[in-house]
């Protein structure tokens, strides 16, 4: 209404204007917008790994702004901005337009997600609570234009629904280490999600195996070495062990037994082919990210061996995929700087049915959901130093947001 009424009395003042033989105006110039900035989102609350359509309004025609999001971490904030200018009706749309500059490029609706950097130096990670103590991320949103903070809103991004339950594993009382979550009481029965971490150790996937209870499926963070009760390295790990928590997992109230899912990420990939290889009674479908069908050695000075079988060394080269009872999915970048993931993995499309994702610009740092804070592509070493693990923010960002939704139907199915 403003603006309207702002538009009929600049006309009224150049049509007198004309009237008395002045050029000084035209009818095409408006007087500068005074209306109020408005940040709208579709899903004020949404999972972490939802999309959310985030519109300024209330902007004047081609004015210049920031838009910034925020949000906290363990290890203190991160940040991301970008610049816009507003289309010829006053608004800015982050679905549809391009920063002027910022901490990402090109249109990309959840850029400000994916493209927060750290406020700490030397941070590289972004790491929160477990989602069982921190259910929801808050995420700031500010609009500032010349150097005035027009409107602000904030967010809630849900790592873990309301009604979805959590136990703590251990190992001398369950037999297995790790973090189960269960969906809601009275879901309906679903597919059930083992879920194994990389070289890192611990119980590092909790956020992945508490998103999926959020979505309906009992998930199982499960911690192989690096905690209580387990090996303190990747060392001649039992297949057995895994075996026994996908057991575990399958006895469950509201897992259907037959249709058993694994996720394995880096190292995890391989006792997660293995484990749709030699127990498809077990296991159904296997999704492997950087993931490699050749079998790596044990991450230790004192064993050559990762993994064992019946209590020997399991010598194979390469694990074979053609007792597999569903699908093995693989996805991996193409500029995998740990190691050649989409080399390393080609053998999995040799079986009918399978299939081998490859992301251009991503490299090791592809699995899970996206729309978190992309870490950075360099990883510290012990002893100092760092590994550059390839590929680009925006990359990994890019193949976590594609390759997500397709794991995700792959669990309906």
């Amino acid at each position: 209404m403003e603006r309207s009424t702002g538009k009929r009395a600049g006309a009224a003042v150049c049509a007198l204007a004309a009237l008395l033989g002045s050029a000084a105006c035209s009818a095409e110039r408006e007087e500068p917008f005074s209306g109020r900035a408005v940040i709208e989102v579709d899903r004020p609350v949404a999972l972490v790994d939802e999309k959310v359509r985030i519109r300024v309004t209330g902007l004047a025609p081609g004015q210049e702004i920031a838009v910034s999001a925020e949000t906290g971490s363990l290890h203190g904030d991160w940040r991301s901005r970008a610049v816009f200018r507003a289309d010829g009706k006053g608004v800015v749309d982050l679905a549809r337009a391009e920063p002027l500059r910022g901490t990402y490029g090109g249109a990309d609706g959840m850029g400000l997600f994916w493209s927060m950097k750290a406020e700490r130096k030397g941070v590289g990670s972004y790491w929160t609570e477990p989602p069982h103590e921190r259910p929801g991320l808050d995420v700031r949103l500010t609009v500032t234009g010349r150097g005035a903070e027009l409107a602000e809103r904030t967010l809630t991004r849900v790592q873990m629904a309301e009604g979805v339950r959590h136990r703590e594993l251990t190992a001398d009382e369950d037999g297995v280490a790790g973090t189960l979550y269960l969906p809601p009481e009275g879901a309906p029965k679903a597919a059930p999600a083992l879920v194994i971490g990389g070289s890192e150790g611990g119980d590092g996937m909790r956020d992945i195996a508490a998103l999926l209870a959020s979505r309906g499926h009992p998930a199982l963070s499960v911690c192989y070495f690096g905690c209580e009760g387990r090996p303190k390295e990747l060392a001649r790990i039992g297949l057995e062990y895994f075996v026994q928590a996908a057991g575990l997992l399958a006895r469950q109230h509201a897992a259907d037994p037959g249709r058993l899912f694994v996720i394995g990420a880096s190292r995890g990939s391989e006792p997660a082919q293995m484990l749709a290889q030699y127990h498809p009674g077990l296991v159904e479908d296997a999704v492997v990210y950087a993931s490699s069908n050749q079998v790596g050695d044990a991450i230790s000075v004192d064993h050559l061996h990762a993994w064992t079988v019946d209590g020997e060394p399991y010598t194979e080269e390469d694990i074979p995929l053609d007792r597999v009872r569903g699908k093995v999915l693989g996805i991996v970048g193409d500029e995998d700087g740990v190691w050649s993931s989409e080399y390393r993995s080609e053998a999995i499309t040799e079986q009918e049915g399978n299939e081998l994702l490859v992301y251009p610009r991503a490299g090791h740092f592809v699995a899970g959901h996206p729309y978190l804070p992309e870490q950075r592509t360099t990883y510290p070493v012990e002893g100092g130093g760092e590994i550059d693990t390839g590929g680009t923010r925006a990359g990994n960002a890019r193949a976590k947001a594609d390759s997500w939704p397709k794991v995700l139907r792959l669990l309906r199915n």
